[in-house]
């Protein structure tokens, strides 16, 4: 009855294990072409820049990557329209609310998905792994961000971006 009970919770353990593991990144992809080649050398300059701001915790470079009239989706569905809101919240909850160490794990773990090139108009998707925030299960969390970047007067900004969280798998065949 005893070596009963022991394996009974051990598969339940590996259950839980497997439940809570999240699939994979999918391999990079580029859909579409960009313009030239000093297209792609930008927004990747870009990428590099918003990384640097987010892991300062630099709430005023982190809003002037956005558009005047940005709007800004948390993964909680909370919207922030305009960029002054945006660094309003970046600023006084966002930023405070998590130590630079978390956001330099966050950033480090930046992973790109795809980008899709529409002329002056890029979506980029993406993840972090280990973010700060509340995992919806146990104590990983993951996001997904994605970007619709603009380019007004030869600068890219980000006209619209949501962060969405990324929830484990329930069983190894979903």
């Amino acid at each position: 009855m005893k070596s009963l009970l022991i394996t009974a919770c051990l598969l339940l353990l590996a259950s839980r294990s497997t439940a809570e593991s999240f699939y994979p990144v999918p391999d990079y992809r580029d859909y579409g072409s960009p313009d030239s080649q000093e297209q792609t050398q930008e927004i990747d300059a870009f990428i590099l820049e918003f990384r640097k701001a987010w892991r300062n915790q630099d709430a005023a470079t982190v809003a002037g990557l956005h558009t005047q009239d940005v709007e800004w989706i948390n993964a909680f569905g909370r919207t922030f329209r305009g960029r002054d809101n945006l660094k309003a919240f970046l600023e006084t909850v966002l930023f405070p609310g998590f130590s630079s160490a978390q956001w330099q794990e966050a950033m480090a773990s930046y992973r790109p998905v795809s980008r899709h090139y529409l002329g002056d108009v890029v979506v980029i998707n993406s993840q972090l792994h280990g973010s700060p925030g509340s995992a919806a299960e146990g104590d990983q969390r993951r996001v997904s961000l994605n970007f619709v970047l603009i380019r007004e007067a030869g600068q890219w900004q980000i006209a619209q971006q949501v962060i969405s969280d990324i929830r484990p798998r329930r069983t190894a065949g979903q």
